[in-house]
């Protein structure tokens, strides 16, 4: 598989220094480096210390990702609200689980897009999942079909710029209209449940309230 950039600069610049400028992290760089694909600059194959020039194109091309044997692939329907070469964007509902897990090993979204790229006889067969959901939570989740396309939002993940916003049916109506909640949040150890605990993970939440009425926010 392929993934073509053209270089916008004015300047000569190191691939590796302008896959970073692109949001991509450098676990695929080194990859490619290490023999498992190619880096090419106007469709010719170069060194990954080559320079590009301005209005130059970058390629890359890496191994397809075979299907994992440990994930089953299910044809169960997926809700799809986009795709591309890249992405999918899918519409979780309440009940079903992101990923497998000591409950549900073989119908999560993960199960699901795996049997469906498997369905469209893509070359890549290993999904990766940007974001997830609670089980019991709706909405959307961003899945990137290939490793290139995990790469390219790498840094945003690991740096937490990616914004979230939640619709929410909360008990009570004691809530100002406008807030944060900054509680650190630890994962109860063996389940998937979460607490609020001192030595968790820093989490901030900002929120608006849209309306109440005597029961709920």
């Amino acid at each position: 598989m392929e993934n073509t950039w053209e270089y916008q600069g004015s300047e000569p610049i190191k691939i590796k220094r302008y896959l970073s400028q692109l949001g991509m992290g450098h676990r695929l760089f080194n990859d490619i480096k290490n023999g498992d694909g190619e880096l090419m600059v106007d469709h010719r194959i170069v060194r990954p210390t080559t320079k590009i020039l301005p209005h130059q194109t970058l390629t890359i091309k890496v191994t397809p990702e075979l299907a994992d044997p440990t994930v089953t692939a299910s044809e169960k329907t997926l809700s799809i609200i986009y795709e591309d070469n890249n992405w999918l964007v899918i519409n979780k509902p309440s009940g079903l689980a992101s990923i497998p897990g000591p409950t549900e090993a073989e119908d999560t979204v993960l199960n699901r897009v795996k049997g469906y790229l498997i369905q469209q006889k893509d070359e890549n067969q290993r999904p990766h999942l940007i974001t997830r959901l609670d089980k019991y939570t709706s909405g959307l989740l961003l899945v990137a079909k290939h490793r290139v396309a995990s790469s390219m939002i790498s840094q945003q993940v690991e740096r937490h710029t990616m914004k979230k916003y939640y619709l929410a049916l909360v008990q009570g109506n004691g809530l100002e209209k406008h807030g944060f909640i900054e509680k650190p949040i630890k994962r109860v150890a063996g389940q998937a449940a979460r607490v609020i605990d001192p030595s968790g993970q820093s989490a901030k939440t900002e929120y608006w309230v849209q309306k109440y009425n005597d029961q709920y926010s």
